[in-house]
């Protein structure tokens, strides 16, 4: 069968000056879910390094049991529900949350070229089920779901960029943006989200059909009403230093 996982690695200054800890979850065997957790005197931040299911109609096999298990569809549907509960869990435990990586979702009818996939019709189930969860402003009968922010499409608003360019096809005839990062609003209103892109360049891109993907993240809160480039403004001031960490398609800088 196919073999799953994501990697993080990170730089070695940022696990001594933020107790970095790297961790999995319980409810995932195929290796798509890596935690990486920081610490600060006044803060909590977990990256989530995900590389989501890829929803069709294989049968979905429990990997511990062979046993089928509904279809990679369902499992999709399931992945979707264990992470959000896994992020609600760490904020209400006071963590701030980001995920990042393949999501095999492009959110929005302009992450899709020439269109999005709407055939079957699941892939449509699949797209409103993960914006219900991570990415829909939550009313008082959603308590619990993410409610988080795209960190790319929020500053960028209507650009039209890909990071998924099928190896099969001709660059650029059919592409989606699967690849970014979903921020807590938590973040996004402590100022902690500064920068973001997408590297789909010829010379930046490399040979993989996910190109890489960047987001600047700064652990000092201190100034909580400062600039935010989440909302298409540029931080107060460049960068102290960076500690990075590259998982699939994704490169991230922490600030310190």
């Amino acid at each position: 069968g196919k073999v799953y996982g994501v990697c993080s690695i990170i730089r070695e200054d940022l696990v001594q000056n933020l107790n970095a800890q790297v961790r999995t979850v319980d409810w995932d065997k195929e290796g798509r879910v890596s935690v990486v957790e920081l610490k600060t005197a006044s803060t909590k931040f977990a990256l989530f390094n995900i590389y989501a299911v890829n929803g069709t109609d294989n049968p979905y096999r429990d990997p511990a049991t062979g046993a089928v298990r509904g279809t990679r569809h369902d499992r999709k549907l399931a992945f979707h529900r264990l992470l959000m509960e896994e992020c609600l869990s760490l904020e209400n435990n006071g963590w701030k949350v980001l995920l990042a990586g393949d999501m095999n979702v492009a959110p929005a009818r302009i992450d899709g070229h020439p269109r999005l996939r709407t055939s079957p019709q699941q892939h449509v189930v699949n797209r409103a089920d993960f914006d219900t969860k991570f990415l829909r402003e939550k009313n008082q009968a959603e308590v619990n779901v993410f409610n988080g922010v795209d960190v790319w499409r929020k500053s960028h608003k209507e650009e039209a960029r890909y990071t998924y360019f099928p190896g099969s096809r001709g660059l650029g005839s059919s592409c989606d943006r699967v690849d970014y990062a979903i921020a807590g609003r938590s973040m996004r209103d402590r100022g902690m989200v500064t920068g973001s892109g997408i590297l789909d360049s010829e010379a930046e891109r490399g040979p993989s059909d996910h190109v890489p993907i960047w987001i600047e993240i700064s652990m000092d809160t201190s100034n909580e009403k400062k600039k935010n480039s989440i909302d298409g403004q540029e931080p107060e001031r460049a960068p102290i230093g960076y500690a990075t960490a590259i998982v699939k398609g994704y490169t991230g800088h922490i600030k310190l």
